[in-house]
């Protein structure tokens, strides 16, 4: 959808939104149709979420804060969504909750203090059931998980895969202070910097690598095992239904959760398999209706199908030009790696650099794997 589409979308859901009587099933096509939650009004400032507020319509509210309306928007009077409503109402204590998700999310830890002060509940749990807590671990954000321990953060809680803290956490001191349950001194963080400055990289990825691979020995793998932040809105099935119609096959059902639940997400287990030509992964490419964002699998697709062909869908970025896909094989989805460029040149010997054209930047391609599930099973930790 173009710019020019999506603001059209945007502008229709406010004024349904703001109109004296505001239909449902409009408001529910515009927003599947694209429309931006958080577009604002040029004549007042307002997003589609302080509309909702000023209707004093609670589970529209709910709805549009979990598919990513965000309620720290100021309108022209500089006023945010929770301001429009009295504070007495259950409207108000549910926005001011999500707000301290939100800045959680943004880092913002002035923000944060301010609404602790304010009494929010800080073990409140929104999309995705996630906590303050776990959002402040996934984000590796020592002073906000100190400060989230210091006010009664819950270390019990959990997301809606049933990870909590100790499965997202990958910074190990915030990792140790989690066990302890309370922020560290100084002098503790200092002498723990310095003890852990005296042991290699590469040992702590290898005991991390082999304490991942051996936890998994007897356990079914899913999705939701690996560590994957950054995440964006989810996909709709609606625009699941269209790429799967581009792709013209079955997209894998674990490839569906990514985009449901980890769209655009980068995965903290980077590595995958024993390959060496095929080590890593930097993030999956995001799908909505921003099709000219740079990360948008459907941006992927229009400046690299002609190089990839038919029955193919790009769905993750190894390196700058170096792009996996999906390619339909023998009746099923096999993973491959196309890479370009600089990338590309490290994988070639010196009689195939010698045949190159100058004037034309070299391509390979391999098979990473034979199955989308395996190449996800193989991802292991790094850190």
């Amino acid at each position: 959808m173009s710019k020019t589409d999506s603001d059209q979308k945007s502008k229709a859901l406010l004024d349904e939104l703001s109109s004296d009587s505001p239909q449902s099933s409009k408001i529910v096509t515009l927003i599947e149709e694209g429309a931006d939650l958080n577009y604002q009004s040029p004549q007042n400032g307002y997003t589609s979420l302080m509309y909702a507020v000023e209707l004093e319509n609670y589970p529209l509210v709910e709805c549009l804060v979990q598919i990513g309306a965000n309620p720290l928007i100021k309108n022209h009077e500089q006023k945010i969504a929770s301001d429009l409503i009295e504070r007495d109402t259950s409207i108000y204590k549910y926005l001011k909750n999500n707000e301290l998700l939100f800045a959680t999310h943004d880092n913002d830890v002035a923000t944060v203090k301010e609404l602790i002060a304010q009494g929010v509940d800080i073990n409140f749990q929104g999309a995705g059931r996630y906590s303050a807590l776990l959002i402040a671990v996934e984000q590796s954000n020592l002073e906000l998980v100190e400060l989230f321990l210091t006010n009664g953060a819950d270390l019990s809680l959990m997301r809606y895969d049933g990870q909590g803290v100790f499965e997202l956490v990958t910074d190990s001191l915030i990792h140790i202070i989690l066990h302890k349950g309370e922020p560290l001194s100084d002098e503790r963080k200092k002498k723990y910097i310095a003890e852990k400055e005296e042991i290699s990289d590469a040992k702590l990825y290898e005991q991390a690598r082999l304490k991942t691979l051996e936890a998994r020995k007897n356990q079914p793998f899913h999705v939701s095992q690996l560590k994957i932040s950054r995440v964006k809105a989810p996909a709709s099935e609606a625009q699941l239904m269209q790429l799967e119609q581009h792709f013209g096959h079955p997209i894998p059902d674990q490839l569906k959760e990514i985009f449901r639940n980890y769209n655009g997400g980068t995965p903290k287990l980077n590595k995958y398999g024993d390959y060496e030509t095929h080590d890593s992964i930097g993030y999956f490419y995001t799908l909505n209706d921003d099709k000219d964002n740079v990360n948008n699998v459907w941006n992927i697709i229009k400046n690299l199908g002609e190089i990839l062909g038919p029955d193919t869908l790009p769905f993750a970025e190894h390196s700058y030009n170096s792009v996996y896909y999906l390619k339909w094989e023998e009746n099923q989805a096999k993973v491959y790696l196309l890479m370009c460029g600089t990338f590309a040149l490290e994988h070639l010997d010196d009689e195939e650099l010698d045949e190159l054209d100058d004037q034309t930047p070299p391509t390979i391609i391999e098979k990473a794997c034979d199955a989308f599930d395996d190449f996800l099973e193989g991802l292991y930790e790094t850190h």
